[in-house]
């Protein structure tokens, strides 16, 4: 069977990734796919997913890993790794993940058209790592004077980006820690 082959079965057995039971079944296709391509980001990155949903948090960072050494200019695997430092309590390290993150988004933005879709989720994502590197008053200061009326308040997704870097944590141990 073909490292593809492996990934399409984790993807089947899960019926798409929403049977909860068949994680630990197709973690190790992915394992055997990722065996017969290491370079396979599309079977890091479903490993990662499935070991992250499981709250395999330890686990999901050695994935993780693999999946910045092989995309070092994604903001979002920088983000995830600020995530998974937190939720281990090493915040110097988040620090550094979610400083390097931002410095991708900003990257992004700053090369990216407002008109295209992606633009306000990559801004959102870049104020939620500025909230979690510890500077959540530049984000709420923003807020205040940005955010008059309530489509204001609906574009920059107010209720989201309020939020303190505790709330985002405790929202995330609720969500995913058994």
């Amino acid at each position: 069977m073909s490292a593809q082959q492996l990934t399409d079965s984790a993807a089947s057995i899960t019926k798409h990734y929403t049977d909860t039971t068949k994680f630990h079944d197709a973690i190790k296709l992915l394992n055997q796919a990722i065996l017969l391509d290491t370079n396979n980001f599309i079977s890091y990155s479903k490993k990662y997913f499935l070991e992250f949903s499981l709250g395999q948090f330890s686990k999901a960072e050695h994935s993780l890993i693999k999946l910045i050494e092989l995309r070092p200019d994604s903001a979002e695997l920088y983000a995830h790794a600020g995530f998974l430092q937190e939720l281990a309590h090493d915040t110097t390290e988040s620090k550094k993940s979610f400083g390097k993150a931002i410095l991708l988004y900003k990257v992004t933005l700053d090369t990216m058209d407002k008109k295209n879709p992606n633009w306000l989720n990559a801004w959102k994502m870049s104020a939620i790592c500025t909230i979690m590197a510890g500077q959540e008053k530049i984000i709420h200061d923003f807020l205040k004077v940005n955010c008059t009326s309530a489509v204001d308040s609906s574009f920059y997704d107010i209720e989201t980006l309020s939020k303190t870097k505790q709330e985002f944590l405790e929202f995330i141990r609720s969500k995913y820690s058994h």
